[in-house]
């Protein structure tokens, strides 16, 4: 079959790579390279802290593609693309039970499957999630999680798509009547939060990152990450990453790096961090803010019901949308791709 893949992001990615490893003719349409994208500004953090209830089938779906993503992940250059690193995610109380990010009780870890051990913050310790808005972190939860570097990864996954024979066709789509000229048999819709422009969904909202990277020449182990509220803190091999990864309400696509975000960083890195590390049983943490040598910013499509794989006719063009991942593009993104690329051959049989 003839597929355009609408979006060059590692959700975009890993559809083409698995539709031309199948034999498929694929091009791939996007605004520019992978290292434009969202993903590229993201952390890359294979964590399924996913929102909803434990009993959702979209939660229960959601189990089965992070799995199947992070066997990929560790299968590829037998897992040189991970670095596997202890987490800390401080969380809130809520009527007695416990919380992480974005509705996440503590309970479901015993469905995604991690070994878990809980600290206690007595007592309890404020974090300024957004300007005015303050948590008071009352735990923490202690699990393994693995660290890709997103900037190497993406750019190694599109070389091995343009030596299979992918095309990438570098442009802006503004309208449908832009992808007739392909004359595909389906596209696919992985354009993220920018599928909105195309494609009008009301379950999708918006949901801002900004991370900053401060290179370290030799930055010893120990090696975890923190995170309380919206933001944190990884230390990894190469320096550290620096986030406020879910500010709710921006709509620019664009998303060009924010002070707010910068300032509310900053605050939690040298006052709230170290006092965490020690929590977490770590020597407080100097993070050199005036290092930063890198900032990026993002918007992520966050969707009630989770992922969209579902094929639609559009103005008369067969379109399979794969989109609304909001931050687990990463963490499941390949799995999901499974499915698409799925859907995508059963439109190839009729």
């Amino acid at each position: 079959m003839k597929v355009v893949v609408l979006g060059s992001g590692i959700v975009g990615l890993w559809t083409a790579e698995i539709l031309s490893s199948r034999g498929h003719d694929v091009t791939v349409r996007a605004l520019g390279s992978a290292l434009s994208t969202t993903s590229a500004a993201a952390a890359a953090v294979i964590t399924p802290l996913f929102p909803g209830r434990r009993d959702d089938p979209s939660f229960q779906r959601s189990i089965q593609w992070y799995r199947t993503t992070l066997e990929r992940f560790t299968s590829l250059e037998e897992g040189a693309f991970i670095e596997w690193i202890p987490a800390f995610e401080f969380g809130i109380t809520i009527d007695e039970a416990w919380y992480l990010e974005k509705d996440f009780r503590v309970d479901k870890f015993a469905d995604v499957g991690l070994k878990v051990d809980y600290l206690r913050v007595d007592p309890s310790l404020a974090v300024e999630n957004h300007v005015g808005d303050l948590q008071e972190i009352t735990f923490g939860a202690r699990f393994a999680t693995p660290l890709c570097n997103s900037a190497v990864f993406l750019s190694w996954l599109e070389s091995r798509l343009v030596q299979r024979g992918v095309r990438f066709h570098r442009c802006r789509i503004n309208a449908i009547d832009q992808l007739r000229s392909d004359e595909a048999d389906v596209y696919v819709n992985c354009l993220g939060f920018s599928s909105t422009e195309l494609f009008p969904d009301p379950s999708v909202w918006a949901v801002r990152g900004q991370s900053m990277f401060i290179p370290v020449d030799a930055n010893p182990a120990p090696h975890f990450g923190i995170a309380a509220g919206n933001h944190a803190v990884f230390k990894h091999g190469k320096g550290f990453y620096v986030g406020s990864y879910f500010i709710e309400g921006e709509t620019n696509p664009r998303a060009l790096p924010n002070s707010v975000e910068y300032h509310l960083s900053r605050t939690f890195t040298e006052e709230t961090y170290p006092i965490l590390c020690e929590i977490a049983g770590y020597e407080p943490q100097s993070v050199n803010l005036e290092g930063v040598t890198r900032v990026n910013s993002g918007v992520r499509p966050f969707r009630r019901g989770g992922p969209r794989i579902e094929y639609e006719v559009v103005d008369g063009l067969r379109v399979v949308h794969h989109y609304g991942h909001g931050a687990h593009g990463w963490t499941i993104g390949y799995g999901t791709a499974l499915d698409a690329a799925a859907l995508v051959e059963t439109l190839g049989a009729r």
